[in-house]
Parts: structure tokens; C-alpha cells; sequence
């Protein structure tokens, strides 16, 4: 199984509290990984041959921008082929000497900085932040791109984008689909959009990405869905990632994710053994993760069904290997 990109959670604390937070990030956190254990994590990783790209996220890892800035350069020397930030450009608001100060320490080792942007975290950023902080990360060199949380209603993506100001125009969005997890639990059912059905074929979006926390966790994703689970691989504080990315059982869950066939004849086992209820309409494959291994307990009793999916893979393999694939 390839690896290609590493992510780091600098660490759960954030400028803003946004309602729709899966993360359940917040002013008053105070996670924060440690030079150390980012340096680590970053040199094992790219031992592992995880050289791709390496993406800072939170939280908001910004209010640690000279942590920030020695864990790229530090990266950039570990071998990392590129490297981004995912950002909610508060620091748009500081006096534009203080932006290019912090810009400068990172223009060398960082190509991308992606911005968070949407009528939730209008609440905290004004849209004039977030333009400064872009116009000058473009300034100095770095791209910048823009992620756009979706929901049904009058606080959807086309209303919000509607809304913006002419420099708005300029530029390209992704969105995303807010999922109920986190603060954004106590939001109404109806604000989610469901596109995903039980009968669509669900695949892993973020297969190729092994995550670490700013406690040492370590994950095979990106989603704060995940993360809310007991769905880690083990912890870099008790184990070396060649170790758990080893880890047998770690393989077979990651394999079956990552396959949308067998990812689906999980799903099914694990509704029809275990009860787990599998609503008609989701928001992504990732609800489905967060529904299925969301306990230790629940993993354990996921076991009988993964280790039968999995001989039924290999064998598939075997007789009908794919193109270019490895079981």
C-alpha cells in the first residue's frame, strides 16, 4: 500500500468556534504538537517513503507560525516534495508589516496555503482578512486556493459565494459537504446535504494519507469525523510508524477502506451482524467511518467480518489481480 502524503494536526486550538466545527476546535484549547515530535514524525514518514506532500492543519496551526515555520524547513530538509497550510486567515487583520514577516519565514518551503471560508466562519474572519492574508501569501510566492463548507438553505456555498465581493470573482472554490460531527451535532438534520446513497458504491477519499495528531495519534485520514473515533492506528508516543503502519490489522481495515467494493460489503456486514444503522442518505463515505468505527468496542466487533472481507480479497486478487494494484 502507498503512502503519498503526510498531514500534521499542529495542534486543536483555533482563533474561531465555529457551530459547524467537527473538529471542536476552540480559543480555549490548548493542544499543541511539540518541535520534537513533529520532527519525528516527519523523519519516519519519510523513511516510509511518505515524501509527496506534507500539509499543516488544526485547529488553527497559524497562531503557532514560528512552530509552523521550523517544522516546514524541517520538512523541506526530510525530503518533502511540497508543502501547504490550511488556514481561516485571521491574521489577515494584522498590520501587513507582520504579515510578510510571517510569510517570509515560510515562502521557501511552503507552495500552497488553502483557506477556509464559508458563512460559518464568517462569523470570526471577515471576508477582508481572508483577502489580505491570500493577496499577500500570492505576493510572496505561494499559491492559495479556497474550501467552502456546504450546506442546504440560506448558509449554503451559493448564497455565501453570491454574497461575496468582486474579488471573490478572481478566484476558484472547492466545497465540501458539512458532516454532523462535533459542535455541528447540535445543528438541524436538514441543513446537511445528502447526496451519498446506500446505493452508491463508497470509497475511502482519502486513501494515500496517514495523519498524525498533535498527541502522537496517528490516522489513515484527513476527516474530523475519524478522528472523533477510535479509529487510530496507535500512537507515535509508543510506537514507530514503520511499526504501525505494519500492524496487520491496521492493513486489512486500510485495504478494505480504500477498495469501494469490499468497503461495501463491510458496510453491509456490519448492519446486518452488529445493527449498526445505515441511513438511506449521507452526507460522504466518511459518515459511513465515523458510524462504523466509531468505539474500540465497535472495532472489535468489526474483526470476524474484516478478516472474512479480507480473504475474500486476496482471493479476488489472486484469481482477478487488478491493473496496477496490489492487495
Amino acid at each position: 500500500m502507498k503512502y503519498q502524503q503526510f498531514g500534521i494536526i499542529v495542534t486543536d486550538r483555533c482563533s474561531a468556534a465555529c457551530k459547524f466545527c467537527g473538529w471542536r476546535c476552540s480559543p480555549r484549547n490548548r493542544g499543541v504538537i511539540s518541535l520534537e515530535l513533529a520532527k519525528s514524525a516527519m523523519d519516519q514518514a519519510a523513511a516510509f517513503g511518505i515524501r509527496q506532500r506534507l500539509g499543516l492543519t488544526g485547529g488553527e496551526a497559524l497562531l503557532y507560525p514560528e512552530l509552523v515555520a521550523e517544522i516546514l524547513a524541517y520538512g523541506k530538509s526530510a525530503g518533502f516534495q511540497a508543502a501547504s497550510i490550511a488556514s481561516n486567515g485571521f491574521w489577515g487583520a494584522w498590520p501587513r508589516e507582520k504579515i510578510d514577516r510571517m510569510l517570509s519565514q515560510f515562502e521557501k518551503n511552503c507552495d500552497l496555503i488553502c483557506f477556509s471560508m464559508d458563512s460559518f466562519h464568517a462569523e470570526y474572519v471577515p471576508e477582508q482578512s481572508v483577502w489580505n492574508a491570500a493577496t499577500a501569501a500570492a505576493e510572496h510566492g505561494i499559491r492559495v486556493s479556497f474550501s467552502v463548507a456546504d450546506v442546504c438553505g440560506e448558509r449554503g456555498a451559493g448564497p455565501y459565494l453570491a454574497s461575496l465581493s468582486e474579488k471573490a470573482l478572481k478566484h476558484s472554490y472547492s466545497l465540501y459537504p458539512l458532516e454532523r460531527i462535533g459542535n455541528a451535532e447540535n445543528l438541524p438534520e436538514e441543513l446537511f446535504v445528502k447526496t451519498l446513497s446506500r446505493e452508491d458504491e463508497w470509497g475511502c477519499p482519502g486513501g494515500g494519507l496517514i495523519s498524525v495528531m498533535w498527541d502522537g495519534r496517528v490516522f489513515p485520514c484527513c476527516n474530523p469525523g475519524i478522528f472523533d473515533t477510535d479509529f487510530a492506528l496507535g500512537s507515535l508516543q509508543e510506537h514507530s510508524l514503520q511499526e504501525l503502519l505494519s500492524d496487520s490489522r491496521g492493513i486489512k481495515r486500510l485495504r478494505i477502506l480504500q477498495d469501494p467494493k469490499y468497503f461495501r460489503e463491510l458496510v453491509k456486514w456490519a448492519a446486518g451482524e452488529l445493527q449498526i444503522e445505515i441511513p438511506e442518505k449521507m452526507t460522504s463515505a466518511c459518515e459511513l467511518c465515523y458510524r462504523v468505527f466509531r468505539s474500540q468496542e465497535r472495532l472489535e466487533s468489526l474483526e470476524p467480518g474484516i478478516d472474512a472481507i479480507y480473504q475474500k480479497m486476496l482471493l479476488d486478487y489472486f484469481f482477478n489481480p487488478p491493473e496496477k494494484k496490489t492487495p
